[in-house]
């Protein structure tokens, strides 16, 4: 009995810290409109404290100071790569399960990984300005997706998992030559 009592008591304790655990690593998403409100430290003020910064611009030449060490920001809801010259977006990138806002427009994106589907908290996604032609089916897993900006890409067409996302309220094509673009039979119910 006393076996019972103690294996008992340690599965209880086991429980508790995890319970305990899991609770400290929970990050509480922020909204939308919360984000963009939120003022981004300077790069150099962020760096010192990596762990706490949920907004982080990176954009023109400030991402160089920081790239190296873009890993330690754990809780990152908004990153923004704009204008920095990127020819393919940072792998760390892929890991930041809080991500809900990347802008990386105005770049030389060559391609958009399929690693883009690790990115599942994702709500903003702007990749404008990137001479990237196509999308991978990979896209159609980003489900809480509202906003998907590929104004001044070179895509072409759409990959049919393009029909999947269901919370897509806004899609930037500006100027985009409309005449060139197919659309499969999946995405015109968006």
């Amino acid at each position: 009995m006393k076996k019972y009592i103690g294996l008992v008591s340690f599965l209880l304790l086991f429980t508790l810290t995890s319970c305990a655990q899991n609770k400290q690593n929970t990050v509480k998403l922020l909204s939308m409109e919360a984000l963009e409100k939120m003022e981004a430290l300077a790069p150099e003020e962020a760096i010192k404290k990596p762990d706490s910064i949920i907004k982080l611009s990176l954009s023109g030449g400030s991402y160089n100071k920081i790239v190296s060490k873009l890993d330690q920001f754990k809780n990152l809801q908004y990153l923004s790569l704009e204008s920095c010259e990127l020819g393919e977006i940072p792998a760390t990138v892929f890991e930041m399960k809080n991500l809900r806002w990347l802008d990386i427009t105005d770049n030389k994106l060559t391609r958009v990984p399929q690693k883009v589907a690790k990115l599942t908290n994702l709500i903003r996604l702007d990749m404008s300005a990137n001479p990237f032609t196509e999308l991978p089916p990979e896209i159609g897993s980003l489900k809480k997706l509202e906003f998907l900006g590929l104004g001044e890409t070179k895509v072409k067409s759409y990959p049919k998992e393009f029909g999947q996302l269901k919370k897509l309220k806004e899609i930037v094509l500006q100027r985009y030559p409309f005449h060139e673009v197919q659309v499969s039979q999946a995405t015109t119910s968006l």
